[in-house]
């Protein structure tokens, strides 16, 4: 599916009560040009399904990640809170959709900043499409979201989709918590 124009946006709305969503943005191969991809307006239009939304998956096709990478890191901007998402157990995100860029959060919220972005009912989250530079921010958000197990008692699994990851650069979050699965992927 190639976004465009808001009809995606105005499906969502008019469909409210989903309770699996998974949308891939995508360029076909011959395009070069594509419509940006407003991942606050995405959010907005979810909304009305926030008390059914059980999974949602947020990808890009493999074409459209190696298409327009200087185009992610300029452009893209997160997704916003999911603590309005009552009910949603699986999330698969990018990075950009889930973070932003580390550079656009106070050096002392990146701790907490996970923590108070997903909703305490999530079950596994999967982060795909890392951003290299942004990943040490993000190995810091994760571990104050596995410290706050408390809030997050239903959190059963967290993988981190990028093949260049080290053990070492995880191993701290699995010591910080056992009762979270950290798959390879």
């Amino acid at each position: 599916m190639v976004y465009s124009s808001h009809t995606i946006l105005r499906w969502l709305v008019a469909s409210p009560g989903l309770e699996h969503v998974a949308f891939q943005l995508s360029v076909h191969r011959d395009d070069d040009m594509w419509t940006d991809f407003d991942a606050s307006q995405f959010r907005k239009a979810l909304l009305l399904s926030r008390q059914t939304l059980k999974t949602l998956r947020l990808e890009v096709d493999e074409y459209f990640d190696r298409a327009v990478t200087d185009y992610q890191d300029e452009k893209e901007k997160p997704f916003g809170a999911f603590t309005n998402f009552t009910m949603l157990q699986d999330l698969v995100i990018r990075h950009a959709h889930l973070t932003g860029r580390s550079s656009d959060i106070a050096v002392q919220d990146i701790p907490r900043f996970l923590v108070e972005m997903l909703p305490v009912c999530l079950k596994r989250l999967t982060v795909k499409d890392i951003m290299g530079e942004d990943l040490p921010d993000l190995l810091v958000m994760l571990q104050g979201l596995v410290q706050h197990r408390d809030l997050f008692c239903q959190l059963e699994q967290i993988t981190l989709c990028a093949g260049w990851l080290d053990d070492d650069l995880i191993s701290p979050l699995r010591v910080a918590s056992e009762a979270v699965e950290f798959p390879r992927t």
